[in-house]
């Protein structure tokens, strides 16, 4: 027996009920049913143009590494490791910032 999630019930059923399933829809729907114009059409239809992301007065921009000042530096040191950091590698990552900062 397997088991099919319904919602919050859970319905057992046999493999002779879902084999019986299978041959429900041998017939076409139409006369002139064509799946692969459903397809095309569906296709069609999700092409979708993303806008552009707004620019914001604090958004990230990239700056020569020399130009930056001494504490814009450190905080994008900063910033940078907090990005990287997870439970898995916050020792090492926590003494790169130590090290980088002496």
């Amino acid at each position: 027996m397997l088991f099919a999630a319904r919602k919050k019930n859970t319905t057992v059923i046999s493999i002779d009920e879902m084999l019986s399933f299978r041959n429900t829809f041998k017939n076409k729907p139409a006369p002139d049913f064509d799946f692969s114009t459903i397809l095309k059409d569906a296709r069609a239809s999700k092409v979708v143009i993303p806008a552009a992301l707004p620019t914001t007065e604090n958004g990230y921009k990239v700056v020569d590494a020399a130009k930056l000042e001494k504490g814009e530096k450190t905080v994008r040191v900063i910033q940078s490791t907090l990005n990287k950091l997870t439970e898995k590698n916050y020792k090492a990552h926590s003494l790169l910032f130590l090290r980088r900062k002496n």
